[in-house]
């Protein structure tokens, strides 16, 4: 039986100033942590990280929604209790915001909460509101954003978001009499509860089943979580509490900050990795300063939240993003190198033309200098060799060239 839980559901859009402006003038609050908390954070957080997702690097805006939406296919109500939005700086024009929708799941039955947080992360849930029905998408956009496009297909942002959103859970239970893995891999999928046990044609492989759970968190005996490429789950016993505010703020704000961070920093990669090639030269720029702003060893002088970081972080794949993007930089930098020599090595033999045809002048000057007065004699000798030694010198750059490949 679930004693507690935290329920959000993530997704991405793109902003301009206008739209931020937009949203602070109606009713969204600023976000910033109080003394208490700063000194929390001061005493266990690396300053890199406090100044991006609790300073001014990531704005963070809020807002209470307190709507109810009914699930059409479940037949079941829930509260839309707030909207979160982290306002990342992503260039001189445009911030790239995750934002996030929280939602109180008032229920203690565990298949029927893996059945609400099915339909809360599709896009095209059919919902009802105040007598109005909508699909999910549509209703966050038009009733929550003023109307801007969450899944513009133009947009890469949204392209990589897609068609679903990701999610974070954070669940209590007052027993844990079940299989925590299974358990955390069918929440960590949306797979129906229970369809590992009953070992069905739907349930995953036994190879595939320990490749998820590689990357389980796993520090203390009372919980434990799972990071995947668009979910983050942890079950527990006496781990979370709504009441108690410590266990509350950790879980809500301080470790779900971890999870949007490491999102945004994947959606960034998978941009600036779609762009290459069309403003290559750039897209280098870009991923040169974002990776000396964003990327980190650590985040904290504490384990565990070091421990969640790199969970979240390995799950996303973005080292191999990083890989691949560094293969991208060095082909582009061998290219741009290729190019400017081809570029020197004309203007090269430009110059090289120009003194050629400035080489008459110099012989009738040595002629002079030396007392020849037999142009035949003179000529015969010395054209020829200039002939031969510029025949060698363009054959020499001939062969280098072609060893070169």
């Amino acid at each position: 039986m679930i004693k507690d839980n935290i329920f959000k559901c993530i997704g991405f859009v793109e902003f301009n100033q206008e739209n931020i402006d937009d949203f602070k003038s109606s009713g969204f609050s600023i976000v910033k942590p109080d003394v208490q908390l700063s000194n929390f954070l001061e005493s266990t957080y690396h300053s890199e990280y406090i100044n991006i997702m609790f300073g001014d690097e990531c704005q963070h805006l809020n807002k209470s929604i307190n709507t109810s939406i009914h699930l059409n296919h479940l037949k079941k109500d829930v509260l839309l209790n707030k909207l979160d939005l982290y306002i990342f700086k992503s260039n001189l024009n445009s911030f790239t915001a995750v934002y996030s929708i929280d939602y109180v799941l008032d229920v203690d039955d565990l298949a029927l909460f893996s059945d609400l947080s099915f339909n809360l992360k599709g896009h095209s849930t059919e919902i009802t509101v105040n007598d109005k029905n909508y699909t999910l998408i549509d209703f966050i956009s038009k009733n929550l954003f003023n109307g801007i496009i969450l899944n513009d297909i133009n947009s890469d942002l949204a392209q990589f978001s897609g068609n679903k959103f990701k999610h974070y859970a954070i669940l209590d239970f007052e027993k844990i009499d079940f299989d925590l893995d299974n358990l955390l891999f069918e929440l960590g999928t949306n797979s129906k509860v229970g369809s590992i046990s009953s070992k069905s044609l739907d349930s995953p492989s036994e190879k595939y089943f320990n490749q998820i759970l590689e990357n389980k968190l796993s520090c203390f005996n009372n919980y434990s979580g799972l990071s995947l490429n668009d979910s983050f789950v942890v079950i527990g016993k006496n781990n979370y509490a709504r009441e108690n505010k410590y266990s509350h703020s950790t879980w809500d704000e301080i470790y779900f900050k971890i999870f949007i961070f490491n999102q945004f920093i994947k959606s960034t990669l998978q941009i600036i990795s779609n762009s290459f090639s069309k403003e290559p030269v750039k897209s280098r720029n870009t991923f040169d300063k974002f990776f000396n702003t964003y990327f980190f060893n650590k985040i904290s002088f504490n384990f565990l939240p070091n421990e969640i970081y790199k969970t979240i972080y390995t799950s996303l794949d973005i080292d191999d993003d990083i890989v691949f993007l560094r293969d991208k930089l060095n082909t582009l930098s061998n290219q741009l190198n290729e190019t400017q020599q081809k570029q020197q090595e004309f203007l090269l033999l430009c110059l090289s033309i120009l003194a050629a045809l400035e080489i008459p002048l110099h012989i009738e000057g040595i002629r002079n200098i030396i007392g020849i007065n037999n142009y035949v004699i003179y000529n015969s000798i010395i054209y020829p060799l200039i002939f031969i030694t510029l025949l060698a010198i363009f054959i020499i750059k001939y062969l280098r060239r072609k060893n070169s490949k």
